[in-house]
């Protein structure tokens, strides 16, 4: 068991849907555990319980579960998506939560939250729901800003990674339309220490095909990151805000 705060059977599923999910979608294992430390961490220093920045390590990695029903032809052309692929495309936030959807725990609750709600945007010109503000669970808009961040700072086959100051100045300027303000400025003061779990779980040696037992390994590891984040949490100074979950 990786973590003593979500029940052992809902690791296991999570751990095992990432597995699935990886084998479909060209985003790595570690980009994927990299969002859920960084979820975690956004999270804390935003005011909330390590409890729920723990469900939010498990359910931020799951937030792409729904492109296991994307067709191949849509999710891996390599070119352009015409409107139709594009709207086919989108379907994974809504497939994505009817996947999760239904659980009583809350790690799959908030999983279930991250996968329909990710691509909303703070000015409500998201989808699937066009959704604004706090209307937005807040999983929803901390995934957004996690990974949408560790995206732009890993290398993509058609770019190089940005370097961090160009990674926060798209967090900056996107915040109050396609980020919540709030989160946003959060995120951008902890900047240094989002970039240091970054680089501890990319000492994590990546394979091509990411199996459950590399998958636990991995999880394990990108954890006690945020664990050792939880750790400093009381040297963590924290602005009283009211994040609507």
């Amino acid at each position: 068991m990786l973590s003593s705060q979500i029940d052992e059977n809902v690791q296991e599923l999570v751990l095992r849907l990432l597995v699935s999910t990886h084998a479909s979608d060209e985003d790595t294992g570690i980009h994927m555990f990299r969002v859920g430390a960084l979820a975690g961490m956004l999270a804390l220093v935003s005011g909330c319980t390590n409890e729920f920045a723990t469900s939010c390590f498990w359910a931020a990695p799951l937030h792409d579960v729904g492109k296991i029903g994307i067709p191949d032809a849509v999710l891996k052309k390599p070119g352009a998506l015409n409107d139709n692929e594009r709207r086919i495309m989108q379907s994974h936030a809504l497939i994505g939560a009817r996947i999760l959807g239904g659980s009583g725990h809350h790690a799959l609750h908030l999983a279930s939250q991250a996968a329909a709600a990710h691509h909303e945007r703070f000015d409500g010109t998201g989808y699937p729901l066009a959704l604004s503000g706090e209307a937005i669970p807040l999983i929803g808009r901390i995934v957004a800003i996690a990974d949408c961040y560790d995206a732009l700072r890993m290398d993509r086959v058609y770019r190089k990674a940005w370097p961090t100051s160009a990674a926060v100045a798209f967090i900056s300027e996107n915040a109050g339309t396609h980020f919540d303000p709030v989160l946003a400025r959060f995120f951008i003061e902890r900047v240094k220490l989002a970039e240091a779990m970054i680089a501890e779980i990319n000492q994590f040696p990546e394979s091509q095909e990411l199996s459950f037992k590399n998958a636990c390994m991995l999880g394990a590891f990108a954890y006690s990151s945020l664990q050792r984040c939880m750790n400093e949490s009381e040297a963590i100074e924290l602005e009283p805000q009211a994040l609507s979950s």
